[in-house]
């Protein structure tokens, strides 16, 4: 149904703590998106962009283990994340206008 939103959902992780990755390595242009920490993490996750395609625990929104933000009209790859530990994931799921 052309115009209709459309729900996108993904796994990313965080390898090598201090080494931000893009929540999405494709270009998704999202009306929102909702973030969560996996439960059990080991440390916290930082989300956020500081204008270089980085993030940091000084400069980004903490999620502890389980906890989650929702951001709207983002495009997925612009979205950074870091950790605290190696390892560390969220999960995701975004409304998508239109046809993707």
């Amino acid at each position: 149904m052309a115009g209709a939103d459309t729900i996108r959902s993904g796994k990313t992780t965080v390898s090598t703590a201090g080494t931000a990755v893009a929540l999405s390595s494709a270009s998704i242009l999202a009306t929102f998106v909702t973030i969560k920490a996996l439960a059990g993490q080991s440390d916290n996750i930082y989300v956020g962009n500081d204008g270089s395609d980085d993030v940091t625990s000084s400069n980004g929104f903490v999620l502890d283990a389980n906890e989650e933000v929702t951001l709207w009209a983002a495009d997925l790859s612009e979205i950074i994340i870091d950790a605290g530990d190696d390892n560390q994931s969220v999960t995701w799921v975004a409304s998508v206008s239109g046809t993707v």
